[in-house]
């Protein structure tokens, strides 16, 4: 299923940026026609056409619509924009050919322009609003707010089929370079039907957008607030545009930069889906608001108070305004008492940005955009968390600190001697689970409002991310110690192997030459003796090999009490439960044997060592009448040996690195009466043990 997503994906990213391909295509093939025909593309008069703001715009748009796919190759918002702008600038390019044919010098039959301008009024205002009430539906997420909401999407799209019926009601003849069309009555009633169908669409759009962004919070509220900025730019030109030919009449020409306006805030509302969508920037969009408030503040104020200043100079000097003193003295009475409502003006920008908080958003676009330039160190991040959550909300004191895996907290405050004891604490939440928090220490007899709480929970949102990788690095770094530290083991055990192999192979031959030798060593002669008293008297031979058999006997027995630490051949050829039998049968431990019935066949080699060497070395320490159990369940060899306190000390670093090379545990419990229990849970397949636990040994026993 992973394999089939990562496909499907990749199919489709490439269809987006062959969409974008072609539409960035198709913007420059409508230059081409614009120059092929001869028309001014740097003059005044070429302002008046979409050419080329909404050009650009197109091109730009058809950009951010493949980079949503590319990231999200299901969201609809993306495939939207990638073929609205294809359809745009389809539309753009007849309009093109339709000039360059019927008023440039493109020579190309009259019927084709006609039949571009045709194609081209298809593809106009009603289809760009309705692209912009779909995308105002669907962002930021690509799902609508609510299944209620969809008959205003039928409403969209309904509407500008009908107004396209109506266009394809009239012949491409009665099309030309210009707006004015000769259609039937029916055609014009479809097409102003449509156009009302659509904008009654667009304005339910718009309130839809501002449902879900009174209800928002966080991350998803500064998504909505970059799309509610950009409808609002598109409604205020669109406002400016209407109003000015209302107020002009409506042949009167349109003014060029109003058209502009217009083309800019199109191409303004696709940047802003792109940052929406994408999460690029969000919290940039407080501050922007804010300035754009400020800035009209005054440039309204500045256009009135020079107005009227101008006025009142001129009554005073008898209608005389012409010359440079009195437009200078208007500058700067304008200038001086813009200064004592600037700090009003900035109260009113905020208030309208941030409602009743008066802590502004820009140390959260700061630290935005310190995050993304990245650089530095975790303790700097807490520090700038810590910083930017006391500045938000003005408190005097702040702690950022982060939990990591292993229990312990790192965190940093702010500032660096600021030790008073936190009044209100904001958890950061990463899937349902509190992996750091901001803690305030508040300024005295200061309380929190809720948009403050607010404020710090859109803090916390933003720093999830930073937290959690936090939390990953620290996780890597410790993986990376405990690895260090369990090759360390590794190589020790592997040392200890080879020490203890020559140890145990000198410790065999001095045993060897103390114990066993001395018996050994005098029987050739002793052989060659009894020969000789056999040739002479036959009768004196019995006991004398009667004395060299006994002395074989003792032989024999040093060499099997040297042999008791090593794997004996029994092992190999018929198992663990053979071995340990013929252990216990042949040492003098009265101990009780208990082997359970599901004991498998064909356990691991070193497992069975491992085990074996487990249960010789418990029976050297414990008393005598001592128990040996050992059983298998759950895919684990279990071996245990009770008995008396132990009379020496074990050798227990040979067990435990036999051991710990099969994935196993050790364990020792003393229990009442001096009785003691050695236990070892062994894994029947230790190289799946291995794949299983993905580290080292384990050493959390007691032995």
């Amino acid at each position: 299923m992973a394999e089939q997503n990562t496909r499907e994906g990749a199919r489709a990213r490439r269809w987006a940026w062959s969409l974008c391909a072609m539409t960035v295509a198709v913007s420059a093939g409508q230059l081409a026609l614009l120059a092929a025909g001869g028309l001014p593309l740097m003059a005044v008069e070429s302002l008046d056409e979409p050419f080329p703001t909404v050009t650009i715009a197109v091109a730009i748009g058809s950009v951010i619509g493949a980079a949503i796919v590319d990231r999200h190759p299901r969201h609809r918002v993306g495939w939207l924009i990638c073929a609205g702008q294809a359809g745009a600038a389809l539309g753009l390019a007849a309009q093109a050919l339709a000039l360059a044919v019927l008023v440039g010098e493109l020579p190309v039959p009259a019927p084709v322009g006609h039949v571009a301008g045709w194609i081209g009024s298809m593809f106009g205002a009603s289809y760009a609003l309705t692209l912009l009430g779909l995308v105002l539906l669907l962002v930021p997420d690509g799902h609508l707010p609510s299944p209620r909401w969809w008959p205003m999407a039928v409403l969209l799209v309904g509407g500008f089929c009908v107004a396209t019926s109506g266009l394809l009601l009239v012949p491409p003849s009665g099309f030309g370079a210009t707006d004015a069309v000769e259609a039937p009555a029916v055609a014009i009633a479809l097409a102003g039907s449509g156009q009302i169908t659509v904008t009654v669409g667009l304005v339910g759009s718009a309130v839809a957008l501002v449902r879900r962004l009174r209800g928002a919070r966080g991350e998803l509220r500064q998504q909505l607030r970059w799309m509610g900025a950009a409808a609002v730019a598109v409604a205020v030109a669109v406002a400016v545009v209407v109003l000015d030919g209302v107020i002009r009449g409506a042949d009167a020409p349109q003014r060029w930069y109003l058209q502009q306006l217009l083309y800019l805030s199109y191409f303004a509302f696709q940047v802003a889906t792109g940052f929406a969508v994408l999460r690029y920037r969000l919290y940039d969009i407080d501050v922007i608001i804010g300035r754009t408030l400020r800035l009209a503040a005054l440039g309204l104020f500045v256009t009135a108070g020079y107005v009227s200043a101008v006025v009142a100079l001129g009554s005073l000097l008898a209608g005389s305004t012409a010359g440079l003193w009195p437009s200078l003295a208007a500058y700067v009475l304008v200038a001086l008492a813009f200064q004592p409502l600037r700090r009003q003006v900035d109260r009113f920008a905020d208030r309208v940005v941030y409602g009743h908080r008066a802590a502004p958003y820009d140390n959260l676009a700061a630290l935005s955009r310190q995050l993304a330039a990245g650089g530095l160190s975790d303790r700097e991040l807490l520090e700038l968390a810590a910083r930017c959550g006391a500045l938000a909300v003005g408190a005097s004191t702040a702690r950022a600190s982060v939990s990591l895996a292993a229990g312990a907290d790192v965190s940093a405050s702010w500032p660096a001697d600021g030790g008073r004891p936190a009044d209100t604490a904001v958890p950061v939440i990463d899937h349902g689970e509190v992996i750091g928090r901001i803690e305030l220490g508040l300024r005295p007899g200061h309380a929190l409002t809720r948009g403050q709480r607010r404020l710090l929970d859109e803090l916390a949102t933003q720093l999830t991310l930073v937290f959690r990788n936090m939390r990953l690095t620290a996780a890597l770094h410790r993986r990376a110690e405990e690895v260090t530290s369990h090759r360390a083991e590794l190589e020790a055990s592997r040392r200890r192997l080879l020490t203890a192999a020559d140890t145990e192979r000198q410790r065999v031959a001095a045993a060897i030459r103390a114990e066993v030798a001395v018996h050994l060593d005098p029987l050739p002669t002793a052989l060659t003796d009894v020969e000789r008293r056999l040739a002479r008297d036959p009768t004196g031979a019995p006991p004398r090999l009667h004395q060299l058999q006994e002395s074989v006997t003792r032989a024999i027995e040093a060499l099997r009490g040297i042999t008791a630490g090593v794997l004996p051949p029994l092992l190999a050829r018929r198992g663990l439960a053979a071995a340990v039998r013929a252990h216990v049968s042949r040492t003098s431990s009265e101990a009780t044997l208990s082997i359970g019935n599901d004991l498998p066949e064909g356990i691991d080699p070193s497992v069975e060592a491992a085990a074996y060497l487990f249960v010789v070395q418990a029976l050297t320490v414990v008393g005598p009448g001592s128990r040996v159990g050992i059983t298998s369940a759950d895919g684990r060899l279990r071996l245990s040996v009770r008995g008396r306190g132990p009379d020496r000390t074990p050798d227990r670093q040979l067990v435990l690195d036999r051991v710990q090379a099969v994935g196993g545990q050790l364990e020792e419990e003393n229990g009442s009466e001096g009785f003691v229990e050695f236990r070892a849970v062994l894994p029947l397949d230790p190289s799946a043990q291995a794949a299983v636990s993905g580290s080292g040994p384990k050493t959390d026993f007691l032995m």
